[in-house]
């Protein structure tokens, strides 16, 4: 029976992963002098299925929500900043912010570089959002406040953009 229940939970958390319940049914399955063999085979697996191409980087949302659960911060920090996106970044960046907050400054910092390369009042309105979550990092404001700058210098012909971010850390 408990061999059925370890089958099952492991069967479906890698094949039904949106929720870490399945995960959590499936540790308590194991011996906890067998857990670390038994996460690094879950890990290997979810690389294994995660697909990369050329054009594209497929960030794994159950690899990080397994590096959190286990409190694995080097290796979320890893995924997020491979992911190189801004929506991923500012998802995880709470978790990080603690022991990694001057990467997480440089990589917000390129994400929202690329980010507002996009034009539109939505994308000025997120990369306010992304600017003020970046400001609240250790020693962030000043990135912040010097990334304002430079993007208002850079699209001066962005009118709209100028208006949604002048007013930002007066």
């Amino acid at each position: 029976m408990q061999y059925e229940l370890h089958y099952l939970a492991r069967s479906m958390f890698l094949n039904h992963s949106d929720s870490m319940e399945y995960y959590r049914i499936y540790k308590r399955t194991v011996e906890k002098a067998k857990w670390s063999a038994e996460l690094s085979s879950i890990i290997d697996e979810l690389k294994k299925r995660r697909k990369t191409n050329a054009w594209h980087y497929h960030f794994s949302y159950d690899l990080a929500n397994i590096y959190i659960e286990e409190e694995m911060w080097g290796e979320l920090f890893i995924e997020v900043k491979d992911a190189n996106d801004i929506s991923v970044t500012s998802r995880y960046a709470k978790y990080l912010q603690d022991g990694f907050s001057s990467q997480l400054i440089d990589i917000y910092r390129d994400s929202i570089v690329k980010y507002a390369q996009r034009t539109g009042r939505n994308i000025y309105e997120d990369t306010k959002k992304y600017l003020k979550e970046m400001s609240k990092l250790k020693n962030g404001l000043f990135a912040a406040k010097a990334l304002k700058e430079e993007l208002l210098n850079t699209y001066k012909n962005r009118p709209a953009m100028k208006e949604i971010l002048a007013p930002l850390f007066r």
